[in-house]
């Protein structure tokens, strides 16, 4: 994509080039500079989206190189998802505040550095740091990407613009398990990391030359106030407030999530020691409270994260709940089946990534025409149709699952029964899956940014906020069932194997791995056999159940999308310009 940046240098000077622009600049997305706008605010969310894509398959080689307990190793991904979730919202509003092309920036340089520092760690407490501050960099970078194509885009490319933008990151993030298997293998896990270190430098470079600077709002207030007429006495306009970060608020905020997913990934296992009841819920009620006094702060700050005035708009609370719902489904879905085909079904890590890239394809083919679909008719009918469609597959794998054998056979790779089992129970589902939501993703992000432009960043951060709490949410919560109910079928069945004392207490000790426990070598093949499918059979009850939640929270989205999500944002209804009348002609009739 850096070609249309070239394109745009070679016929600017360099003043153009670093041209502060006091007022936001339109351009057409198939202009030159419109296309390398684009380039550059791709180049930075597949950067992004890759590294997240591609550390999951090396989290098991990161765990054997440091000699780490599983949960160390989930707090590397919990402790990015954490500060994102956090200070998404007000990231949102420092790029209100100091401009938006500044703070994205900003935060791809601290994304690419955080990176290179994470190549570098000498032991997993500094990558669980390093992890942190990456996710500062993407709560930074993030909201950049909608908030300036919002900025920079005419109305009637805005769509297209989404959508290409979202189909061609995840189509980066397609490439993520793929290649993370390959590094991993060619290079060690530290190799994920460094990756970053080229493409970031690249999505710095072209965001520096290619997307013109814009405004604070404390600059604009200062020109509005200093404006003067002819008569050299001050013209009468209206201050613009300045609006200050929620500190006070992020802080809140994060405390009480990290205490919430503490509880929820440690509960589980506490049935097996009582002693840890009274820490965790000391934990718990600290959460709860951090939670409680961030919805009061909200409503007293000066400055809130959260602008009441944000969600005055029944398209805004709409979107946010969609994002909520869909996203928890939409992870819990694609998390826990790749657990599945790697240790029940057997699955290397290099062909379970694969497995599902039908899903990740459709979106990155079909996004832009969602969102050109979006533009002819309106956000709600495409946002119920993608989210019954995605709900469709979450059903279709369960269902056929449920219905199906718990294993699915022994011929190794890309032959044999694995892959007919896949075809069958999976491919379906995943097709349906990744053609809901590329219906979703271009409407439910214009509805969340439905509102007035000084709150743009903030709504989109607010937002992407939404999308990573709903992740987080998803790992935890729906981890913790599925280790309940994986412990509830597993220790009494492990018991009634008779197995020799020794065998048993080990087996019993490794439960906390769950599809991952390792069969010791010294038992007998027929009691090894046995002791699998006492595995399988714990973690096929569990995923189950999981993906039916997940499908019903999907459809949930779609009843979400009836009840709050107009077709046309109000301004639009009561006053569009002829070329946006003309774009939304197929809109206006369906109104």
């Amino acid at each position: 994509m850096p070609g249309p940046f070239f394109v745009y240098a070679l016929h600017s000077t360099p003043a153009e080039l670093l041209m502060f622009d006091a007022a936001p600049r339109i351009f057409a997305l198939r202009s030159p500079r419109g296309l390398a706008i684009l380039a550059a605010l791709i180049l930075a969310s597949s950067t992004a989206f890759l590294l997240g894509s591609a550390l999951g398959v090396a989290l098991p080689a990161i765990q054997a190189g440091f000699a780490a307990d599983l949960s160390a190793v989930q707090w590397v991904m919990n402790a990015h998802l954490l500060v994102e979730s956090a200070l998404l919202p007000a990231s949102g509003a420092l790029s209100d505040i100091y401009g938006r092309r500044r703070i994205f920036l900003l935060g791809i340089v601290l994304f690419t550095v955080s990176g290179a520092a994470s190549a570098l760690v000498p032991g997993i407490p500094h990558l669980i740091a390093t992890q942190a501050c990456q996710g500062l960099g993407g709560a930074l970078m993030i909201p950049g990407s909608l908030a300036l194509i919002q900025t920079h885009f005419r109305e009637a490319d805005r769509g297209l613009a989404i959508g290409v933008w979202a189909g061609v990151s995840a189509a980066t993030a397609a490439m993520g398990p793929p290649l993370g298997g390959f590094l991993v293998a060619e290079a060690g896990w530290r190799s994920i990391f460094a990756i970053v270190i080229p493409l970031g430098s690249l999505a710095a470079a072209t965001t520096l030359f290619a997307i013109p600077a814009s405004a604070s709002i404390s600059a604009t207030a200062s020109a509005a106030i200093s404006d003067e007429d002819d008569t050299g006495v001050n013209a009468q306009r209206p201050s613009i407030a300045r609006p200050q970060p929620d500190w006070v608020g992020a802080a809140l905020l994060g405390i009480g999530l990290c205490a919430v997913s503490y509880v929820l990934i440690f509960a589980p296992g506490a049935r097996e020691n009582p002693d840890v009841y009274g820490q965790l819920a000391a934990i718990a009620l600290g959460g709860v409270g951090a939670l409680t006094a961030f919805v009061f702060w909200q409503r007293r700050a000066r400055h809130p994260m959260i602008p009441g005035r944000l969600f005055e708009q029944r398209d805004v609370i709409g979107a946010n709940l969609i994002t909520l719902c869909l996203y928890f489904a939409l992870n819990g879905t694609l998390t826990f089946s790749i657990f599945y085909l790697q240790q029940i079904q057997e699955f290397p890590p290099q062909a379970a990534g694969i497995a599902l890239l039908p899903t990740i394809i459709l979106i990155a083919l079909l996004s832009g025409p969602g969102g050109m679909l979006a533009d002819r008719f309106g956000l709600r009918p495409l946002l119920m149709i993608g989210t019954a469609l995605a709900g469709m597959g979450m059903f279709w794998i369960a269902g056929t699952v449920a219905m199906g054998p718990v294993l699915s056979g022994e011929a190794p790779g890309f032959a044999g029964g694995r892959w007919n089992y896949y075809a069958w129970h999976y491919l379906p589902g995943l097709c349906l899956l990744g053609s809901g939501m590329a219906c979703v993703i271009s409407p439910v992000s214009r509805g969340a940014l439905r509102v007035t432009d000084d709150l743009t960043g903030t709504a989109s951060g607010i937002n992407n906020a939404v999308s990573r709490i709903a992740s987080l949410l998803s790992i935890a919560l729906l981890g913790a069932v599925l280790t309940a109910s994986f412990l509830s079928f597993y220790s009494p069945n492990i018991k009634d194997l008779s197995l020799p004392p020794g065998i048993e207490a080990k087996l019993l000790a490794d439960r906390g791995q769950l599809g991952a426990i390792q069969i010791p070598e010294e038992l007998a093949p027929e009691r090894a056999e046995l002791v699998r499918a006492t595995i399988a059979q714990a973690f096929h009850r569990g995923y189950v159940s999981l993906l039916i939640v997940c499908g019903s929270l999907a459809w949930a989205s779609a009843l979400l999308a009836a009840i709050f999500i107009r077709r046309k944002a109000r301004s639009q209804e009561s006053a569009e310009s002829p070329a946006a009348t003309e774009s939304n002609s197929g809109a206006s009739r369906l109104s």
